[in-house]
C-alpha cells in the first residue's frame, strides 16, 4: 500500500512539475515574442 501511494505521490508531482514548467515556458515564449515584435 506505501508503494502505491508513493508512486501516486509521484506522478502528481511530476503532473504539477511538468504544468508549472508548461506555463513558466508559454509565459517566456509570449515575453520573448513579444520583445522581438517591438
Amino acid at each position: 500500500m506505501p508503494n502505491f501511494l508513493s508512486d501516486m505521490s509521484s506522478i502528481f508531482l511530476s503532473e504539477y512539475w511538468l504544468r508549472l514548467f508548461n506555463e513558466v515556458a508559454i509565459y517566456f515564449g509570449f515575453r520573448i515574442s513579444e520583445n522581438k515584435k517591438e
